[in-house]
């Protein structure tokens, strides 16, 4: 289940007092199997809050921010370090065999979230995931030096040899699935992507 709410109304149902009507209303009944009752409980709640249209003071959203649906960095951390792994790795293979191409798809699927990490919790990032990359770029490019890398990534081009190619590897490929809501369109107007979900 999920709690959209709509542009204009962030003031007023943050996603922490979002998090908090899913957690006291909705949730505890949908466990029971009773959705009906969850969904008059949550719902009139929700309108409660609307109707008032009473804008939450500083202090209010401070109570608020801890039950955010922010995920735990003991999380993100190896989610995000699953991809700055591979990434790098395919980098440093690239960068020793010289081929262009697992040297700009290592840099990009390594790039973005190392990004991301820096701006969402940077001195874990810092501390954590940049000598990550680091160790695991040095591992790629400690393995490129092999003939059966070089062979591989230089697709049988030009194996001896020492110029640039814009050769891959093989047909292995790596896909991510993911998505985050900016915002989303509904029949009765648009959501600002702010909300809380859970799962009962």
């Amino acid at each position: 289940m999920r709690i959209e709410v709509g542009y204009g109304l962030e003031g007023v149902l943050p996603d922490g007092l979002a998090g908090e009507i899913r957690d006291q209303q909705f949730l505890p009944r949908f466990r029971e199997d009773d959705y009906a009752g969850g969904l008059t409980a949550g719902v009139n709640r929700i309108a409660d809050i609307v109707e008032k249209n009473q804008v939450l003071t500083p202090e209010e959203l401070a109570r608020f921010s801890g039950s955010s649906d922010e995920a735990p960095v003991y999380l993100l951390v190896p989610f995000l370090g699953l991809f700055v792994a591979i990434g790098s790795f395919m980098a440093g293979l690239g960068l020793r065999t010289k081929a262009a191409f697992p040297i700009l798809f290592g840099s990009f699927f390594s790039g973005l979230p190392m990004l991301m990490g820096l701006l969402v919790m940077f001195t874990v990032t810092l501390f954590t995931l940049v000598p990550f990359w680091l160790a695991m770029a040095a591992w790629g490019y400690r393995l490129g030096g092999r003939a059966k890398w070089k062979d591989t990534f230089r697709q049988g081009k030009n194996r001896g040899g020492s110029g640039w190619v814009m050769g891959s590897g093989g047909s292995s490929g790596t896909s991510s699935g993911g998505s985050s809501g900016g915002s989303s369109s509904f029949g009765g107007g648009s959501s600002g992507g702010g909300g809380a979900s859970g799962r009962w």
